[in-house]
């Protein structure tokens, strides 16, 4: 039976992470570089979103016309267009009514 030490790789950005407290007077744990730039990509997505259905002065709005404004207020092509919907969805930006329409999320 072996005792030895089973090494495994934690990518630096989801590694844990210090920094200073005066209140506590100690270091405090804080969010992984990967919680905060997903962070980032998920208030960047939402201004989108936000911005389209401004646009469209909607709340709701199908597919192709969530795409068409998409397009037309982060000037993308069609398919970066799709992209950028698929990660809305992914990351629970905008969801889908009972009628299959977008709208944004809670």
């Amino acid at each position: 039976m072996s005792h030895g030490v089973v090494a495994c790789r934690l990518p630096k950005s989801s590694g844990h992470r210090f920094v200073w407290s005066e209140t506590h007077k100690m270091h405090v744990s804080i969010e992984t570089a990967q919680n905060c730039k997903e962070q980032e990509e998920r208030t960047t997505l939402r201004r989108q979103a936000e911005a389209v259905f401004s646009q469209a002065g909607r709340t709701s709005l199908r597919w192709s016309d969530f795409l068409t404004n998409l397009m037309q207020t982060a000037q993308l092509k069609e398919g970066g267009a799709r992209k950028r919907m698929d990660k809305m969805l992914g990351t629970f930006v905008v969801k889908k009514d009972a009628l299959g329409n977008y709208e944004l999320s809670d």
